[in-house]
């Protein structure tokens, strides 16, 4: 889903920052739902845009927390065994040998 464009205010006397932001849900092995806010913004708004999303998310009682890659969280499901080794395998773009 994408919400914006917001205008989120910055930091106390900074210009409003403009963002579309993406509410993402990801189902991992095992039974795993993350959920995510991402931002993507120009380098240069990068430290305004932070600021204004901590602000929102500190309004909002969110706490802050960077998040690995959707890519990493899914092989670290796949490492913990959570899915056998047939699925780990598609996840993984690794064709598995038709059974016998």
């Amino acid at each position: 889903r994408r919400l914006g464009p917001l205008a989120l205010p910055a930091d106390d006397g900074e210009p409003a920052v403009t963002l579309v932001l993406e509410l993402d849900r990801s189902e991992l092995p095992g039974g795993r739902v993350d959920h995510e806010v991402e931002a993507e913004v120009p380098a240069e708004l990068a430290p305004a845009a932070e600021r204004a999303l901590r602000a929102l998310c500190a309004r909002a009682g969110v706490p802050w927390r960077s998040a690995p890659s959707k890519a990493a969280r899914l092989f670290a499901a796949l490492e913990e065994g959570t899915v056998g080794p047939t699925a780990a395998s598609r996840a993984k773009g690794i064709a598995s040998p038709p059974a016998t």
